[in-house]
């Protein structure tokens, strides 16, 4: 399926952004950001009740909600010594170290810490979280990514390096018709791999 273009695109000044539509604003990416949430860069004590501790393989890169099957918890004193703040709904999460780059949102009444390599990213009111999400998932944030890290190979990640990247926003109402429309785009994927996923378990029998 082919999908109309922009009529009118420019150079964003960025080499990995390339051209975008006339009319979006290019910026500095932490000017999209309210709060940056983390831990205070260690590990607490984990048991097996308390409050819930996520961790970077409950983000998963396809879901638009992080995986909420817990298998670790950590106690209020050790939430207070080692959580600098809450999360609240719509909140990104970011994984920093290992799977680079997973992102997934904070679903309403979910009360849990993130672990050490996860940041939550909290975005200014004239940011869709849904649409930031897939930007996140783009060639264009890939590349961004990739032109933060220092290293070889893309294992870690400095989010006050990332910020400083460039990103191309158009204006709020059309960030929720892309964000809406790919959300919808995608289930279909989804659903049509879990389909053929399952015929080839029955092929198998």
């Amino acid at each position: 399926m082919k999908y109309q273009t922009y009529p009118n695109y420019k150079p964003s000044g960025v080499e990995w952004l390339g051209d975008v539509p006339e009319h979006w604003n290019t910026l500095t990416f932490k000017y999209c950001i309210r709060k940056i949430i983390d831990n205070r860069g260690r590990t607490p004590p984990v048991g097996d009740l308390g409050i819930p501790l996520l961790e970077a393989k409950q983000i998963n890169g396809n879901a638009i909600y992080a995986d909420t099957q817990f298998e670790k918890y950590i106690n209020q004193d050790s939430y207070d010594e080692f959580i600098r703040d809450g999360l609240i709904e719509n909140d990104i999460l970011f994984v920093t170290v290992g799977t680079v780059g997973k992102t997934n949102l904070v679903a309403s009444h979910s009360e849990y810490a993130i672990a050490q390599n996860i940041v939550g990213l909290r975005m200014n009111q004239n940011i869709d979280a849904l649409y930031m999400l897939f930007y996140f998932r783009s060639n264009q944030m890939k590349g961004a990514m990739n032109a933060t890290n220092k290293n070889s190979i893309l294992d870690s990640f400095k989010m006050s390096d990332f910020i400083l990247s460039k990103v191309s926003i158009p204006v709020f109402e059309e960030q929720q018709k892309i964000a809406n429309f790919l959300d919808h785009e995608t289930a279909k994927i989804y659903t049509l791999i879990e389909k053929q996923q399952r015929l080839i378990e029955l092929l198998k029998e």
